[in-house]
């Protein structure tokens, strides 16, 4: 197969959800020739999915730089803002921190962008995780009000996953959990990406097993065992989690 079949092939398996088809197919066709940028960035996010996390951080911030050297601001925010994401889920909050700032620089110029949304609310959770809770809770609160202007219940999910959070380390609990639990409506009805979806349900089962609520968690590991079924997910690593 020729490096622009390879790369078609590859497209086509990334579009339908086939991560490991597009990972190896995107593989090859870098092997021999330098892929555009939206085919590198494609490359990075299936190796994420197959959880080769470090190649796909790796994949990504080239990306980035290429974004930033077509003068493509807000693809290279959103960018920025996933690796970001990919950063936080590994642990390293020193580094999700300098990302997320980076991408806030680029979207000063799109206050409406909705890329904003997940600066937000990875800002909100990094806040948390850092010990500045109030930080996070008004990082909250600013995500809540930015999503309420639109009509997207995959961001509103984020809001409220946010929301949420930033309210156990207050003790409200109750009102905690009910932001969680309606949060995981849209995921429930792929409504919401498969990455953030996924990071939502992690956070979510988190939540109920550090709190004790066995019962809640029991109900959304069901849940989300049918989640998990969609071939966007039981093709990625999210898919051995639940």
């Amino acid at each position: 197969m020729s490096g622009d079949d390879e790369v078609l092939a590859a497209r086509a398996a990334y579009r339908r959800g086939d991560w490991r088809s597009a990972y190896d197919g995107f593989g090859r066709a870098h092997d021999s020739a330098e892929l555009n940028t939206d085919d590198l960035s494609s490359y990075g996010m299936a190796a994420w999915r197959l959880g080769y996390g470090r190649e796909s951080i790796q994949l990504c911030e080239q990306a980035f730089n290429r974004l930033l050297a077509e003068g493509d601001q807000q693809y290279a925010a959103m960018k920025a803002v996933e690796v970001a994401l990919q950063w936080f889920n590994g642990g390293d909050l020193t580094i999700t921190r300098v990302w997320l700032n980076r991408a806030r620089r680029l979207l000063e110029k799109f206050p409406e962008d909705q890329t904003i949304a997940y600066l937000l609310y990875v800002d909100s959770l990094l806040s948390i995780y850092e010990g500045r809770y109030d930080a996070g809770a008004q990082r909250a609160e600013e995500l809540q009000e930015f999503t309420s202007r639109l009509n997207s219940p995959g961001l509103t999910a984020l809001g409220l996953t946010a929301s949420g959070l930033a309210k156990i380390p207050f003790a409200r609990t109750d009102e905690a959990f009910a932001d969680l639990d309606e949060a995981m409506m849209p995921v429930l009805a792929d409504q919401v990406p498969v990455d953030w979806a996924g990071d939502i349900y992690c956070a979510v089962i988190h939540e109920c097993f550090r709190l004790g609520d066995l019962n809640r968690m029991k109900t959304w590991t069901d849940a989300m065992e049918k989640w998990c079924q969609g071939p966007d997910v039981s093709a990625s690593w999210y898919g051995t989690t639940c």
